[in-house]
Formats: structure tokens, C-alpha cells, sequence
């Protein structure tokens, strides 16, 4: 919500396509760092330099994942790298 991201972040709220995007990338991200490798990442929004997240995980492959979601392009996302899904009832403001 707009007044979570200015209140405790000092930010302002992208659209709401740029945040799907970021939140798929960071998805990867965090799902490498959590691998049992070194990790790299170029993406549109996030770059890693061969970093090691420790510590791991006790879970394998990976902790669970939630998804807060909705609308297609992020239930979609949610449907294939999370383990649960939170359903928004509605779309907040853009």
C-alpha cells in the first residue's frame, strides 16, 4: 500500500508491473542465495556477483515461499515459485 512504502521506506510505489517484475526477479535471487553454490544474477532490476547467502537453509530444497498476490501475471508467478499464496481480495490503488 502507498502509505506502507512512505511511512516505513521513505519510497514511492512503482507501477504495479514494474513491481511484478521485481518481485519475480527477487524470487530467483533469493532462491539462489539459498542454493548450495556461489550465486550470480543479471536481471532487469537486481545484480549478484558470485555470492554465497549463508547461512543456508536448513530446509531443502529452500525454506517455504509466500506470495501475497493478485491479478493474473502475479497469482501466475505465485502458481510457480511459491509454496502458498495469500489472495488479495481486491486491486489496492495504483
Amino acid at each position: 500500500m502507498q502509505v506502507e512504502h512512505e511511512l516505513f521506506f521513505g519510497l514511492g510505489r512503482d507501477p504495479l508491473d514494474v513491481r511484478a517484475s521485481r518481485l519475480e526477479e527477487s524470487v530467483q535471487v533469493i532462491k539462489g542465495l539459498w542454493g548450495p553454490e556461489p550465486f550470480q544474477f543479471k536481471g532487469e532490476h537486481y545484480t549478484v556477483h558470485t555470492l554465497n547467502g549463508l547461512p543456508k537453509p536448513v530446509q531443502q530444497p529452500h525454506p517455504p515461499i509466500r506470495v501475497g498476490a493478485f491479478g493474473k501475471r502475479v497469482l501466475s508467478l505465485a502458481a510457480r515459485v511459491a509454496d502458498t499464496v495469500g489472495i488479495v481480495a481486491r486491486k489496492p490503488p495504483t
